[in-house]
């Protein structure tokens, strides 16, 4: 795909970014079949300038940009995959692999050996496209979530120092 880059996020990418995680939330609820309630909330816990400002501060974000437009964001807390989120007009064009392997690729120089991940169900096969194994399920763990699931997959790291998520 001509014009696609991965780089750190910005300050001045946060409104993009918060646009993009908005419409990537409400793409996901209607595939899951999320109440508007909860597609409510979890547009306001992902999606807001607050939460992704903290997320900037915090994680050191990546960005994937196509002619210097943002179209999707991801970042890793700890050993895990936290967000990854493509403009569902921009979906099925690499940018999710992209950002997944600058995601990965900073996981594994951090000394990670395991990346792991929780999705929706909808994810799972791009998630399993990218190496990551189904290790179970669990319910969603936020109450207003109630009825939803999560997989948890991970994937070994070929060249980690030795640590896992749950090492911190």
């Amino acid at each position: 795909m001509g014009g696609l880059a991965v780089r750190q996020m910005r300050e001045s990418d946060l409104e993009r970014a918060c646009e993009v995680t908005r419409r990537t939330v409400e793409w996901l609820g209607e595939r899951e079949g999320w109440r508007p309630e909860q597609m409510a909330h979890l547009v306001a816990d992902q999606a807001s300038p607050e939460s992704m400002g903290w997320v900037l501060r915090r994680h050191e974000p990546f960005v994937a940009t196509v002619d210097g437009v943002l179209v999707g964001m991801a970042s890793a807390q700890r050993c895990e995959l936290a967000r990854l989120y493509v403009d569902p007009s921009h979906h099925r064009r690499g940018i999710g692999t992209a950002l997944f392997g600058a995601v990965e690729e900073g996981l594994r120089g951090a000394g990670c050996v395991e990346m792991a991940v929780k999705s929706p169900p909808t994810s799972v096969p791009f998630y399993q496209t990218m190496g990551m194994v189904e290790q179970g399920r669990q319910p969603w763990g936020a109450d207003f979530m109630s009825g939803h699931q999560l997989v948890l997959m991970a994937k070994r790291l070929a060249g980690g120092g030795g640590r896992r998520r749950s090492d911190e």
